[in-house]
């Protein structure tokens, strides 16, 4: 009897640690989706106001230099996705604003590429 005891509650342990793993599983795709439906959104957004109105064409060089000038601001020139995974893997220190103005700064490069192709990145 004692060993059936033991036995329940070994299974026990592999039920709570399922239920955990959900749980994080969860949290984890709840903010992937989050976060990939706000660069759709951005992404769409300045594709929008580029089909609107055409004369943006000739900003593009603004463009570059807004995500120059973010990245400058935020002090996280010369950074990117890499150093991200780098900081994880490694436990390197990372800046709390690289996320950010790697976000950003996509949403206007994809911007600018969608000007470039006038649109066809929103086919793939």
């Amino acid at each position: 009897m004692e060993r059936l005891k033991e036995r329940v509650a070994h299974i026990g342990q592999y039920a709570v640690t399922l239920l955990k793993w959900m749980v994080l599983g969860g949290v984890i795709g709840l903010v992937g989706g989050i976060i990939g439906s706000l660069f759709h959104i951005g992404v769409d957004t300045a594709t929008q106001a580029r089909l609107a109105h055409p004369w943006v064409l000739y900003l593009m060089p603004v463009g570059g230099l807004a995500i120059v000038g973010l990245y400058r601001l935020t002090k996280t020139e010369g950074k990117g996705t890499n150093d991200i995974i780098d900081a994880v893997h490694h436990g390197k220190p990372l800046s709390i604003w690289l996320l950010p103005a790697i976000f950003l700064g996509v949403v206007i490069a994809g911007a600018i590429v969608t000007t470039l192709t006038y649109g066809v990145v929103q086919l793939f």
